[in-house]
Parts: C-alpha cells; sequence; structure tokens
C-alpha cells in the first residue's frame, strides 16, 4: 500500500500503469487507486485506460465506500461511461458522494450546472443525440474533407469534451495528412480536448523539421497535461515513450469489491 501512494504521489501521467500493475497484483488496492487518480488521471494507453473504466464502472455500481471515490476517479480519467451512474448517484448518494458525483460531472463537461439530476440527464441526452447523429460524420469530414472543411469538422468536435477520448483516438490519419493545416488544427483539437491517448500521436510529430509545428506540438502537450510553460521536443519525449504498454491483463467484475 506504502508503494502504491508513493506511485500517487509523483503526480505523473507514467505512474497510472504502475497502478493499475499493483492493482492486477492485489484486488484488495482499488480504493488506494480508485483514490488516487485523480492525482494522476491522464491515462496514455487505450488498453490500461479501458481496464481502469471497467474497475471505475464496477466500483460506481457496487453499494458501498468505494462510490464517492470512483466518482472522482471517474471524472479524473474523463470517462463518458460513468455520466448515467454519476446521475444516479446525484439522486441516491450520501452527501459526499453527491458532491463527488457533481464534481466528476462539471469536470466530465466542462459545465458548471447545478446539482439537479433532471438538468444532467437532459444535457446528457443532447449530447447523447449528436453523436449519434455527428460524430461519425465530423470525424470522416476531419480525414477526407479539403483543409478548410477538415479543420472546421474539428473545431466542431471540440464543443463536445465529453466524448475526448472517442475523438482523440481517432486523430492519428488528420496527424498524418499531407496538409499542415490540417495537422496544425489537429494538434490544436488534441490540445482542446485534453485527452491523454493523443499524446503519442503527437510525439511522433517530434520529427518534424519545422520549427513551429515543434513548438505548436509541445504547447498542446503541455495544455494536455496541465503543464505552465510548453517544455522541450526532447523532454516530451522522454517522458512519453512510444512504446507499448505492459499487456493488459483484465482486472475482472471483483476488482472494485473490497
Amino acid at each position: 500500500t506504502a508503494l502504491v501512494f508513493a506511485l500517487g504521489e509523483t503526480r505523473r501521467s507514467a505512474a497510472v500503469d504502475a497502478l493499475l500493475q499493483a492493482l492486477r497484483v492485489d484486488r484488495k488496492q482499488t480504493a488506494a487507486v480508485l483514490g488516487l487518480l485523480p492525482k494522476v488521471g491522464l491515462c496514455e494507453h487505450k488498453e490500461c485506460w479501458s481496464e481502469l473504466s471497467d474497475c471505475v464502472q464496477d466500483a460506481l455500481a457496487e453499494p458501498g465506500n468505494l462510490r464517492g471515490q470512483a466518482a472522482l476517479a471517474a471524472g479524473a480519467l474523463g470517462d463518458s461511461r460513468a455520466v448515467e451512474p454519476l446521475i444516479a448517484l446525484l439522486e441516491e448518494g450520501t452527501k459526499g458522494e453527491r458532491a463527488n458525483a457533481h464534481a466528476a460531472l462539471r469536470k466530465l463537461s466542462g459545465l458548471q450546472y447545478p446539482a439537479q439530476s433532471a438538468t444532467w440527464r437532459s444535457w446528457y441526452q443532447t449530447e447523447e443525440r449528436w453523436k449519434a447523429r455527428e460524430l461519425e460524420r465530423l470525424l470522416e469530414q476531419a480525414r477526407t474533407g479539403r483543409p478548410t472543411e477538415a479543420c472546421a469538422a474539428l473545431r466542431s468536435l471540440c464543443e463536445h469534451p465529453l466524448f475526448r477520448h472517442e475523438i482523440a483516438s481517432q486523430l492519428d490519419d488528420m496527424l498524418e495528412s499531407p496538409s499542415s493545416e490540417i495537422v496544425a488544427e489537429t494538434v490544436r483539437t488534441a490540445g482542446t480536448l485534453r485527452s491523454p491517448l493523443a499524446s503519442r500521436g503527437l510525439c511522433r510529430l517530434f520529427d518534424s523539421e519545422e520549427p513551429w509545428m515543434l513548438e505548436l506540438v509541445c504547447a498542446s502537450l503541455a495544455q494536455m497535461h496541465g503543464t505552465d510553460l510548453p517544455r522541450v521536443a526532447v523532454e516530451w519525449r522522454s517522458e512519453h515513450p512510444l512504446e507499448a504498454p505492459l499487456e493488459p491483463q483484465p482486472v475482472g467484475r471483483a476488482t472494485a469489491k473490497r
């Protein structure tokens, strides 16, 4: 347990993978890991992110004293799947659980709505309708459209941060576009969405010989990771290596139980 807390205190996104490994080894660490995720919640590997998301979902669904911690962890992960259980927690949870659910919903949405479940449910239904109608269309427009059309699509996608991870995981094609205008707008989109799932795609652009592109990439990574100032490319590359993460090993439904 002491090691788990020490990893959390590093406040570095690289610690998330190590926390997940600790959870795989010892399921009794669930409470500690959930409590620490708000400190190091940027998880850069899609497979690991999915595994942690499953753990959070289990904890939110299980009556007990983990729900409040799971709510904050859902906000830290930017987990859109948690919205419905968070709204339910806003209705039926304890005072502390309701406060944490409200904070998580505000973080997920970027909105400052009051702690009223009907308001949040109406917002979520609107977002889900937008996703069903527009998400794939706009992603396709960003992939295949002319620069003006593609950039407009990317800016529209930024207006829906609830789906930041779904969008960020699809940005690689745009980052490899022959149009520097599209690449630049994609880099800005990744920073605006603040999804770490785009980090490695951005880091591949450090091979660019254009100083303005390197500066834009560093600025986007700084925005994504909440740092005060952009850093040089070599520092970002050292902190965000491109190799694959540890092989995921499903935690299982029992992980979220004490």
